[in-house]
């Protein structure tokens, strides 16, 4: 997506419950500082944060983060993108916090492969505190969701019929989530 200064982007619905942080891939066409402010409701809405980041150069994309307050904010949302310099953008990810510390789990005990995939991923789960899954892309929309047993272990998901992109993973238990990021070829 080319973005100039002025410009933004809207993402229908989207469920900001434990949302603390978001992450972009951006390549700057120079090395001015840019900035995306993040707002809810409307391009002058609640700001929710901020990213900033340096030029990177026309071709070189770097990942930019920044930290959101979503307390004052609750459920699904519409969530505005406001632009100020010249870039492009690959992806943007909305990252959550677990809701309680003692269901926390530990990323590296949840493993899936392989990524990027081209077919079928195949996701580990090592306790049974998920229920089920869903898929996403990259606008927020609900590609694909199932079902995880409390016997099931493994996973294998077919993709094939997905679009090349990159999607996001969420696990999701009685007060736990866990959401990864896949790229699909």
């Amino acid at each position: 997506m080319n973005i100039n200064s002025g410009d933004w982007c809207m993402f229908n619905a989207i469920d900001l419950t434990g949302v603390v942080r978001i992450e972009a891939r951006i390549s700057a066409r120079n090395t001015a500082e840019k900035t995306i402010e993040v707002r809810v409701g409307s391009t002058t809405g609640a700001l929710l944060g901020t990213i900033t980041f340096p030029g990177t150069g026309r071709s070189t994309y770097a990942t930019a983060y920044g930290n959101l307050d979503t307390s004052n904010v609750s459920g699904t949302q519409d969530l505005y993108f406001v632009f100020s310099g010249g870039f492009n953008v690959n992806w943007f990810y909305l990252e959550t916090e677990s809701l309680s510390v003692s269901d926390n789990i530990k990323d590296d005990q949840i493993s899936y492969y392989p990524n990027p995939v081209s077919n079928n991923v195949t996701v580990l789960i090592p306790t049974s505190k998920f229920s089920h899954y869903s898929i996403f892309d990259i606008s927020g929309r609900v590609n694909k969701q199932g079902v995880i047993t409390s016997e099931m272990q493994k996973m294998n998901i077919d993709l094939s019929n997905f679009s090349k992109g990159i999607y996001l993973i969420s696990l999701k238990g009685n007060q736990l989530t866990k959401t990864f990021k896949l790229v699909k070829n």
